[in-house]
């Protein structure tokens, strides 16, 4: 039988949401929370950035209530996911084992920093973003900065690409509390070059200009 956790808590600590008074409810060791009601997209997203739980269900929930906020924004996504899918699209960039095509980018600093270099100290995780101004981007990197220690402690090392300048790479570095480099891809040229990247036109990609971004 399902339990009713009245007081929002497990084994002495706090759920999210506890503190709103919502009713937590358990089956087993999987909870089920209700879904905060928020009146704003920038409002939400914070929400979810900080939220105490994995990076899987952060995505989840921001992307619940995007749907819920802008659905007509939602619905140009799925309609240009299902048609990416059925493109194939992206089938070309690098699969896992595969070899990381090289490169050298500036980090936010200006620094010039190679895969060749990375790789010396140890194994490297590679992240690309669409950039500053992108919500789902910016709970990743969180969530990164969340783990940066533990990573590095194991000997490895983390990077993020984003196609954006300098400036606006520290500014996403400086809002993350990252500590690791990011790199600039102006005009997605290695990401191009190796498949990651798309060009979104049409209505899809107007609606991304004008709903698509989080301003701070």
């Amino acid at each position: 039988m399902p339990r009713i956790l009245a007081t929002g808590s497990k084994n002495g600590r706090a759920l999210p949401g506890a503190a709103q008074g919502w009713t937590q409810c358990a089956m087993d060791d999987e909870f089920f929370m209700p879904r905060p009601q928020f009146e704003t997209l920038e409002d939400a997203f914070a929400y979810c950035r900080d939220l105490d739980a994995s990076l899987t269900e952060r995505l989840r929930l921001f992307s619940e209530i995007s749907r819920d906020l802008r659905p007509e924004g939602q619905e140009l996504v799925d309609r240009l996911a299902d048609r990416l899918a059925g493109f194939q699209a992206c089938a070309a960039a690098p699969a896992p084992g595969d070899l990381m095509p090289a490169f050298a980018l500036p980090d936010e600093t200006g620094r010039i920093v190679g895969l060749d270099d990375l790789l010396q100290s140890g194994p490297a995780a590679i992240t690309f973003h669409r950039g500053h101004w992108c919500p789902y981007c910016r709970i990743n990197t969180r969530a990164l900065a969340e783990v940066q220690d533990r990573i590095v402690s194991e000997g490895a090392s983390i990077v993020a690409i984003t196609p954006e300048r300098e400036a606006y790479s520290a500014r996403l570095k400086s809002d993350s509390g990252i500590r690791y480099p990011v790199l600039s891809d102006v005009d997605n040229g290695y990401a191009l070059s190796i498949g990651l990247a798309i060009f979104v036109r049409g209505a899809a990609g107007g609606a991304t200009a004008r709903k698509g971004r989080v301003e701070r």
